[in-house]
């Protein structure tokens, strides 16, 4: 940790998070208090599913009256083999709502770099403008390029 990094649990210490969850936070990489937005980067070596990402995020949001709390998950790339699929699917969600509908029942398959969701319908034009942003996330979190595959399925 260089003398620009600042612990998160230090930064924030009236958050309590669980025993599971403040074993796992480290450092931060941007501060904007005047807005009251926070982002802040985690190195992990064990996989934290989004809605845990999601839950840290608002606990400390709710403590410290951050009006927008990020907090970004980095993983060494050999870590993309024990991606949680359905954190692809609930990303989507965020960023589109009706993807829930569009990817209930759907199968993912990672082969490499490559998730590849099979739709049981159809939908795939729908998702097209928002896979950008999910590579760019999961390129992000597992420090590689990752690319996202989507295939209609027969209704």
């Amino acid at each position: 940790m260089d003398e620009n990094t600042i612990r998160l649990l230090d930064l924030f210490g009236a958050y309590q998070p669980e025993e599971e969850m403040k074993a796992r936070l480290d450092d931060v990489k941007e501060i904007d208090m005047k807005s009251r937005q926070v982002t802040v980067t985690v190195h992990l070596e064990d996989y934290l599913p989004l809605h845990m990402v999601r839950k840290i995020e608002q606990g400390i949001a709710g403590v410290y009256s951050i009006r927008k709390m990020e907090l970004k998950t980095v993983y060494d790339p050999e870590m993309l083999s024990i991606l949680r699929c359905s954190d692809i699917g609930e990303f989507l969600s965020e960023l589109f709502a009706p993807s829930m509908s569009i990817l209930a029942g759907c199968k993912y398959c990672l082969n490499g770099d490559v998730v590849t969701i099979e739709l049981k319908g159809g939908g795939k034009e729908m998702l097209a403008p928002y896979l950008s942003r999910v590579e760019k996330w999961l390129s992000d979190m597992f420090c590689t390029t990752v690319k996202l595959c989507v295939v209609s399925g027969s209704a």
